[in-house]
């Protein structure tokens, strides 16, 4: 639930920096950002209209990987701390479900580490991949 108050608030700032910079797709972009957070908001930020003095280098997808990094390693930071707050409100009734629950949690707490791990193997590759020796400018 927390995570979804986080991307609704990005997908507010989304819509508001959209307007801003006069992009077309700011709307779409801030309602897709609400319903599937990390994997939508990257693509409004790597095409997004630039402002005076603002550039952007590498391409496309490498923009994309970079911020899909970001705003992986932020959902998966909420996972966990909503992960370790859930853990921490179990009571239990003897040491042995105390040490279920601390199992349980340790088996959990490693699967969002590979989960965020493998999320970030894929953008590092893809953003690697597809990386370009090109920069753009604002052009008024």
């Amino acid at each position: 639930m927390f995570s979804f108050i986080v991307f609704l608030v990005i997908a507010i700032w989304i819509f508001q920096d959209a307007k801003k910079r006069g992009a077309e797709n700011g709307t779409k972009m801030a309602i897709l950002t609400a319903l599937f957070g990390a994997l939508a908001a990257p693509f409004y930020f790597a095409q997004r209209p630039l402002l005076e003095g603002e550039t952007r280098d590498g391409g496309k997808w490498w923009n994309v990987a970079k911020w899909f990094a970001l705003f992986w390693t932020i959902a998966m930071g909420i996972a966990v701390v909503s992960g370790l707050v859930n853990v921490a409100g179990i009571e239990t009734a003897d040491e042995y479900e105390e040490m279920g629950v601390a199992i349980g949690a340790s088996i959990g707490f490693m699967l969002y580490i590979v989960l965020w791990f493998g999320g970030m193997i894929t953008a590092l590759i893809v953003g690697m991949l597809a990386k370009k020796d090109e920069k753009e400018v604002f052009e008024g």
